[in-house]
């Protein structure tokens, strides 16, 4: 494991000047926030972030975070796995190793939305290895499941996945 600041603590500021104050600070690894990312990436290639993050000495060992994958349905689902898919490519691309996928589910949840929870976070799984990306599973203490360390281990081991 390797200890690594996240960009989402510098939401207001550009990803250039995020990047290069990190640096300055000594900050070597960074979880990148894709919400940055994907800002940057309005006006230029993936290779000029990989670019970017070589200039400063700077490894994103993890991106963050994709949501709406495990109990979203019609339309909606459609869109978050298509954004999933584009994100995954993004990792590879700029050699990020992990993926942050947010447990996400919120309000009640009955048998079947439990069942496409653990489906969904396996299929993600498997989509996530045949990119050459991990996924991390971060819980929300909000959300219905999972919502705890223990709740989020019991998925993970649920779902079985080397990749996950």
């Amino acid at each position: 494991m390797r200890p690594a600041i996240a960009t989402v603590c510098s939401l207001d500021a550009a990803l250039e000047t995020v990047l290069e104050d990190y640096a300055a600070g000594h900050c070597d690894a960074i979880d990148l926030w894709l919400g940055h990312a994907e800002a940057f990436l309005e006006t230029h290639e993936p290779a000029a972030l990989a670019a970017l993050l070589a200039r400063h000495g700077i490894a994103a060992v993890a991106a963050s975070f994709q949501g709406g994958l495990l109990t979203s349905q019609g339309e909606a689902r459609r869109e978050h796995w298509a954004h999933f898919e584009k994100r995954l490519v993004l990792c590879r691309e700029l050699d990020i190793p992990v993926l942050v996928v947010s447990g996400d589910a919120f309000g009640p949840l009955g048998p079947q939305d439990l069942s496409r929870l653990s489906a969904s976070l396996a299929e993600a799984a498997r989509r996530g290895a045949d990119a050459g990306v991990r996924l991390a599973l971060e819980f929300d203490s909000r959300a219905s499941f999972p919502n705890n360390l223990q709740s989020a281990l019991a998925l993970v081991e649920d779902v079985g996945s080397p990749a996950l």
